[in-house]
């Protein structure tokens, strides 16, 4: 295999993160040859299959790097994923958009979701954030019910951030106020205002 030259504390590295001499070759017939030690062991080291690495290559990633392969199995980022993604449109994605994903829980169902209530075609920092703020899309629909359509992903990750209720809108229309833009919702739950304050007053 070519290792002819390593020194004691390499040969113990090896050993002692389960480098398996049949993975080094497996890595050879997959293009992986001449990788070194450090290599190797971060490799067994973070569960870096070689099935998943084949998978990759024939879904297009030919070239990843060592550092690829393992920040993509450090955060889990599962094939079969990437595969879903692809069917949705999500193709050719960088290493750091799959990370992205991966590491804020972005699901395809959630993905799914949002595309029937009209949320096509997002980006992957707008999946991101919104998964990051825990957006569900049932606030949305909701707050369409109220006339609140057409929302920007800003306005609705402000929303769940600041734990817009859509109770309050009720109240402040028997108050008489309709119509109230959203932001200025957003203001208010953001100031702890809620129905129950509005009863109070």
């Amino acid at each position: 295999l070519g290792y002819t030259e390593l020194n004691l504390e390499e040969i113990i590295d090896l050993s002692k993160y389960d480098v398996d001499i049949d993975d080094i070759k497996g890595l050879f017939e997959i293009g992986y040859s001449n990788l070194s030690v450090d290599e190797l062991v971060e490799l067994s080291k973070y569960d870096v299959d070689l099935d998943d690495i084949q998978s990759l290559v024939t879904l297009g990633y030919k070239t990843l790097s060592v550092e690829d392969l393992v920040e993509l199995s450090k955060y889990d980022v599962d094939v079969d994923d990437i595969e879903d993604l692809a069917v949705l449109g999500y193709v050719n994605l960088s290493v750091d958009n799959l990370v992205s994903l991966s590491k804020y829980d972005v699901d395809v169902d959630d993905i799914v979701k949002l595309s029937t209530i009209g949320y096509q075609n997002l980006s992957v920092d707008e999946l991101v954030d919104l998964s990051k703020y825990d957006v569900e899309t049932d606030l949305i629909v909701e707050l369409s019910s109220y006339g609140y359509t057409n929302l920007s992903v800003d306005e609705i990750i402000d929303l769940s951030k600041y734990d817009v209720n859509p109770d309050i809108v009720d109240e402040l229309r028997k108050m008489g106020h309709k119509d109230v833009p959203i932001r200025r919702l957003i203001d208010m739950s953001k100031y702890d205002i809620d129905a129950d304050y509005l009863n109070e007053l």
